[in-house]
């Protein structure tokens, strides 16, 4: 079978050969390729996982800190409320005895007043990571 090919004057026996020389390279930096491809992938998903852990982790910690930050304004709002309605109730009673009010509670409940609306918007902050 040392007959010339229609290809060129090599023979079958070096045509197949070339042919197969090819192909085995071809494969193989394919192989290689999808190799390099599955070990970049490997890699890219084990970050992922990694980062999602994390991820999870800081938001427990967030979620947390939410939390221990809502109760106190929770007690504040709600003492703000309680002395809103008892110093109605303590200016009408001073009203009606004829007495002034103490300049330590008119300024007081001033200060409340004032601090009430900063005390608002950080609860509303709070409500708003704890919706999300």
């Amino acid at each position: 079978m040392n007959k010339p090919t229609p290809f060129g004057k090599k023979t079958f026996a070096e045509y197949e050969k070339e042919v197969n020389d090819y192909k085995e390279f071809n494969l193989s930096k394919v192989e290689k390729v999808d190799l390099a491809s599955v070990k970049e992938l490997s890699k890219m998903i084990n970050e992922f996982k990694s980062s999602f852990d994390k991820a999870v982790s800081a938001f427990d910690k967030i979620d947390n800190v939410v939390k221990a930050v809502a109760k106190p304004i929770n007690k504040a709002q709600s003492l703000s409320v309680d002395i809103d309605r008892e110093y109605k109730q303590f200016k009408k009673q001073a009203k009606e005895l004829g007495v002034d009010i103490p300049n330590i509670i008119e300024n007081g409940v001033k200060d409340v007043k004032k601090l009430d609306s900063s005390l608002q918007s950080m609860g509303n902050k709070v409500k708003a990571v704890e919706k999300a």
